[in-house]
């Protein structure tokens, strides 16, 4: 790679992004470029190239994270990939503010890609916490700010190249809340076992399935979610007056046991990028 490029350069390399995604070095060093320019143009003080360069930026942490969590993912680190595909959502959304997000850099197939992985993890609670906020600064001019005390930069805008936000120190932890709809995603609920260490005991085979089958993270694919019958031999520990496992409420011999398999949630995959025929077959989840 150059060690310079323009902006226009830059612009076609992250098009390409697709083709250059196993290339860690050379998106390390574009990033190292765009940096450069960015600096380069806060000194000049061109704050409309400036601003243009952080975009290059951000659309490059998207990139990069999207294909890290797709690497996380591969090597069954499922909880570090989660926290990959959280923080491209994070970006994705500060970028949103400034740029349109389109089909250029594939950010718009990151973005549903991102959405359709997050609904396949078997996350379902999350910590929520209260905090008491003793001191808030302006990042870009390090101004205490106060309900009476602000000053001239607006949250969420973009000066001399960085993104206005507020760097809060001098935290209180009020409260922790179990809630289901979280700020951020990334504060999973994981169980701990009686020696006091994190034990991940969920259950990762959907995602598992998926992600063994893919063999770039930019290869489309697609689910759909219904319902199938799940072979009556994967419930052989259950009794006839046990709890019918399809979730009806009945007993097991009043419900399913009666048809050809246990009525269950069934999700179907659709690779634009076939992959061999000998991963093509049903898989079941463990039985609950």
């Amino acid at each position: 790679m150059k060690r310079q490029m323009n902006s226009v350069e830059i612009y076609d390399y992250l098009e390409q992004v697709c083709i250059n995604s196993q290339d860690e070095f050379r998106l390390q060093e574009l990033m190292r470029i765009v940096l450069d320019n960015k600096k380069r143009e806060v000194q000049r003080g061109n704050e409309l190239n400036a601003t243009e360069y952080w975009c290059l930026e951000q659309i490059l942490k998207i990139q990069n994270h999207y294909i890290d969590a797709y690497k996380q993912m591969k090597a069954g680190k499922y909880y570090k990939g989660w926290c990959s595909l959280e923080r491209c959502e994070i970006e994705i959304f500060f970028l949103s503010k400034h740029k349109e997000i389109g089909a250029r850099f594939h950010l718009s197939f990151i973005e549903n890609q991102v959405m359709k992985y997050q609904k396949l993890f078997p996350y379902k609670y999350f910590f929520s916490t209260e905090f008491l906020q003793k001191e808030i600064r302006c990042s870009i001019c390090d101004k205490v700010i106060t309900p009476r005390n602000k000053c001239k930069h607006k949250l969420g805008q973009i000066y001399k190249g960085e993104l206005c936000n507020r760097k809060i120190s001098g935290l209180e932890i009020l409260g922790i809340a179990l809630v289901t709809n979280p700020a951020h995603k990334y504060a999973v609920a994981f169980a701990r076992s009686d020696s006091g260490d994190e034990n991940d005991n969920y259950d990762y085979s959907v995602v598992g399935y998926l992600i063994e089958r893919l063999i770039s993270p930019f290869d489309k694919w697609d689910y759909v979610t219904e319902t199938k019958r799940h072979p009556h031999s994967r419930y052989n520990q259950l009794g006839r007056n046990d709890p019918c496992p399809c979730g009806s409420g009945k007993k097991y011999k009043k419900c399913c046991l009666l048809q050809e398999g246990v009525l269950r949630p069934h999700i179907e995959f659709y690779f634009s990028n076939p992959p061999p025929k000998e991963l093509l077959h049903v898989e079941y989840t463990k039985s609950r």
